[in-house]
């Protein structure tokens, strides 16, 4: 199972510090699987599965909820090797959001951006 996405994520770690930094292009639905996986959820539960939540190609509810299953069973293991606590973001409101609409030609582009980081 995989999310439809691309970007770069970058990780620093440090004796003094650590960070994470990046950018993620992808449909809302995949964009909000992977923030699950970062929060430390195991999945997205049925009750906010919806019946138009299927994408373009197909695919839908089942291939997000596998992608995040799969992330946290493979994140679980990569820090329990390290010896180290997971990275896990305590809130949503650690990402900044911002979106991009296209109003029927590529001269045309609506965005528009939500910082939840409080600054």
């Amino acid at each position: 199972a995989s999310l439809h996405l691309t970007g770069r994520i970058l990780l620093g770690l440090s004796e003094d510090g650590e960070g994470i930094n990046g950018t993620l292009a992808g449909g809302k639905l995949d964009v909000e699987a992977y923030v699950d996986c970062m929060l430390g959820r195991e999945g997205v539960g049925s009750d906010e599965k919806d019946d138009g939540d299927v994408d373009s190609d197909g695919e839908n509810f089942e291939r997000r909820n596998g992608a995040i299953k799969e992330f946290r069973t493979e994140s679980k293991r990569f820090f329990e090797k390290l010896n180290v606590p997971e990275l896990i973001f305590p809130s949503s409101g650690d990402f900044k959001w911002s979106s991009c609409q296209m109003n029927g030609d590529e001269n045309n582009i609506k965005s528009s951006s939500d910082d939840n980081s409080g600054n």
